[in-house]
């Protein structure tokens, strides 16, 4: 509940770091997997991360969604 999970279907993400092989087992039996996710919609990221057109101009937008994640971490 917390986590804001619910019966029935879900689009949910799992990131795992540094994590032991058998983590990926077990998520594999729950999770159907799918790579095509990891394909950034950079139209999204623009709206959702609020980057203004005038910063992109100056800065690639990896860059910037590195320091935006970054400092999101970094403020919790």
């Amino acid at each position: 509940d917390i986590l804001g999970l619910k019966e029935g279907k879900m689009n949910i993400a799992v990131v795992l770091i540094d994590c032991p092989d058998y983590f990926v087992d077990e998520l594999s039996d729950i999770f159907t997997r799918n790579d095509a996710v990891l394909e950034a919609d950079e139209s999204i990221l623009k709206k959702a991360y609020e980057i203004p057109q005038k910063e992109l101009k100056s800065i690639h937008i990896t860059d910037i969604l590195i320091d935006k994640t970054s400092k999101l971490i970094v403020d919790q």
